[in-house]
């Protein structure tokens, strides 16, 4: 007896053992037949269609129970992160108020450092002034000074010569 295919009107047609295109199609008819018997299937359908396999619960449940796990080590995990989260932001809040409040200290202590600048940018005003005063009354008195000392050189040379003419004339009387 020998193995039969259908051809494209589904009528059997025979298969033959050899090369070339007929031994090609022998191969296909018993691909067919070993495809049948592996999976326990009866003739196909003259349709040609294939019967679609009964569906493995069992096992759509046991990866619908590990996605289920996966989810929920995600879920942890992502509650986990966004409690850091929150830790970690009111510890930046809280570092971000004490940064803004040393730097209004620093900006008080800053004010107050220009104040006393602008302060002794004065009193430095006051004492050039003064020093200029004091300088010029320094240099009158100076003046005055050398005045003086050239008064009291001329004084002095008249009075050698008032004491050299008395002595010149009475002491020779004597």
């Amino acid at each position: 007896m020998s193995l039969a295919e259908k051809n494209p009107n589904g009528q059997p047609t025979p298969t033959q053992t050899g090369s070339g295109p007929q031994a090609a199609g022998s191969n296909r008819g018993l691909d067919n037949i070993l495809r049948l018997a592996l999976n326990g299937a009866g003739p196909r359908p003259a349709s040609r269609e294939r019967t679609k396999p009964m569906p493995d619960f069992d096992q759509a449940v046991e990866l619908l129970n590990r996605a289920s796990d996966t989810m929920d080590g995600l879920k942890t995990r992502c509650d986990q992160l966004e409690e850091n989260a929150q830790v970690e932001a009111e510890r930046f809040a809280a570092e971000l108020v004490a940064a803004r409040a040393q730097a209004a200290e620093w900006e008080r202590r800053a004010n107050a450092i220009k104040a006393q600048l602008y302060e002794s940018e004065g009193r430095v005003s006051d004492l050039q002034i003064r020093v200029a005063a004091l300088t010029q009354r320094a240099e009158q008195a100076e003046a005055r000074a050398a005045e003086a000392e050239q008064q009291a050189l001329e004084t002095s040379e008249q009075a050698m010569r008032y004491h050299e003419k008395i002595i010149t004339l009475f002491g020779s009387r004597t």
